[in-house]
């Protein structure tokens, strides 16, 4: 929008930015008319800045946490999980190891016997 209109917005008490600036970083109408930045310093104005076309209505925006209830059930959920996991690889290793000594067991009886 252009300035004209953010203008306006900032008289409704709307907060204005531009989509370049930093996020969280916004202007608005203090007492006495004067526009402040986000920390309530006054703004400086540019004459490029009121001839853009790009101003935006400023939202805040809030990051929301998941419950700590949440967060710890989904730890135990994925402990547990890794256990059984672990446990499961763990297993197959030892079924794999056995099958290959049993295996091996077999070739030595048979080359030992062909040997002879």
């Amino acid at each position: 929008m252009k300035f004209e209109l953010a203008k306006n917005f900032l008289k409704a008490g709307y907060k204005i930015k531009k989509p370049c600036w930093q996020e969280g970083s916004y202007w608005y109408l203090g007492g006495l008319g004067i526009i402040l930045w986000t920390d309530g310093t006054p703004a400086k104005i540019h004459l490029r800045q009121l001839e853009s076309e790009d101003w935006r209505i400023y939202y805040e925006t809030k990051k929301l946490e998941p419950p700590k209830e949440l967060l710890r059930e989904i730890d135990e959920v994925t402990t547990k999980h890794l256990k059984e996991f672990s446990e499961q690889i763990r297993k197959d290793f030892y079924k794999i190891k056995r099958k290959y000594e049993e295996k091996i067991k077999h070739a030595d009886y048979w080359g030992k016997k062909l040997s002879k």
